[in-house]
């Protein structure tokens, strides 16, 4: 009886730590998420479009940018007009529906860093379960 209760000590203690594991992941990936969709991607304004790339360049010449007519602004190098969002963003990666945002130059960390936060998250949960559901079965095998 003593051995039984050792192991079911053993089997909570491992139970309450891919429960913290998971609450863990799940909320890395909230915040990440959070940040990817709330901190400014890079707008490109009258007022900073300076900012991400100086007019004057070495040698005295001077780059040139595309004009966007829709904001008004003179587009830094890889800045791009977003038809879903309206604005134009420095570093445009992409427009992502499922954060209802841009990603640009400013939140494409914080990107990163979301992608592999749901992507470890989802190899533990399969390699959990694959282990739950393997142990399961060696189970139901010995009491037969």
């Amino acid at each position: 009886k003593a051995g039984t209760e050792t192991e079911r000590s053993q089997v909570e203690g491992e139970m309450n730590l891919k429960q913290y594991l998971c609450a863990f992941f799940a909320i890395l990936s909230a915040i990440t998420l959070f940040c990817v969709a709330c901190v400014d991607p890079g707008v490109v304004t009258e007022s900073n479009q300076n900012e991400y790339y100086p007019l004057e360049v070495d040698n005295d010449s001077t780059q040139r940018r595309r004009y966007c007519d829709i904001c008004s602004v003179y587009q830094p190098p890889k800045t791009v007009h977003c038809s879903e969002c309206n604005l134009c963003f420095a570093g445009y990666d992409h427009h992502c529906p499922w954060m209802g945002t841009c990603v640009g130059k400013k939140n494409f960390k914080a990107f990163v860093c979301f992608n592999v936060t749901w992507l470890v998250y989802l190899l533990y949960a399969v390699i959990f379960i694959g282990a739950n559901l393997v142990g399961e079965n060696n189970m139901t095998q010995h009491s037969s």
